[in-house]
């Protein structure tokens, strides 16, 4: 291997919104890495910081050559990023680093993805996403809405101000082969004011009963 970053990806976990800055190191290795020179590296996210040559990388940390911080302006959830750093390599000129982590607020949000997976049509199926104040907070869910007219969605607040759990339901008269859509849920948190939560799922295929007969016996 001639030139690569370590690691290829970078997770930084569970983050608390507006926590100071959490940073990470990412090296150069390969055959090539000591001849091979930095020209830029490049986010196009505002909150992630990227430094060539950070001051602090001294002692164990000399040969780590990016530092990546989350800044505490990033918004609430789960982020996938990606930065690319571009070096003088006569051939990889381009190295892409994949950055993942997790937001959060004060509401926990579980599931962030609410997957149906195979339903048959014809039927109704139900899933649930609860809402969870942090300790020490409350909130009120304003509204609840689906962007699509295939799921209902219904508010029961489980205990007011802390808990609260949306009930969605997919319809009998669904008639397409592929779910998908949003739920949206409007709260009077500052951070959190819409929420939102993928839907998915899949209608199976009813199996055709024709054909699978080999044909009525022949008369004499």
């Amino acid at each position: 291997m001639a030139l690569a970053t370590k690691p290829g990806r970078i997770y930084f976990g569970r983050m608390k919104k507006g926590a100071q800055p959490s940073s990470k190191y990412v090296s150069l290795i390969g055959t090539d890495k000591d001849i091979t020179k930095i020209t830029s590296v490049v986010s196009n996210n505002k909150y992630i910081k990227v430094e060539e040559d950070p001051p602090d990388a001294v002692g164990k940390n000399k040969d780590k050559k990016i530092k990546v911080t989350v800044l505490p302006g990033m918004k609430v959830g789960i982020f996938r990023e990606k930065i690319v750093v571009n070096t003088d390599h006569n051939k990889m000129k381009k190295l892409l680093i994949h950055i993942q982590g997790n937001i959060v607020g004060n509401i926990t949000v579980t599931p962030h993805y609410l997957y149906f997976g195979r339903f048959k049509k014809g039927e109704t199926y139900e899933r649930t996403i609860r809402l969870k104040a942090a300790p020490g907070v409350s909130f009120k869910v304003l509204d609840v809405r689906s962007t699509t007219p295939d799921l209902t969605a219904n508010l029961e607040t489980l205990r007011e101000g802390i808990e609260y759990l949306v009930r969605v339901f997919t319809k009998e008269s669904f008639d397409k082969d592929i779910l998908e859509g949003k739920i949206i849920i409007a709260t009077d948190d500052e951070g959190q004011k819409n929420i939102e939560v993928m839907v998915a799922g899949r209608a199976r295929r009813e199996k055709s009963t024709a054909g699978n007969f080999k044909g009525a016996a022949k008369g004499k």
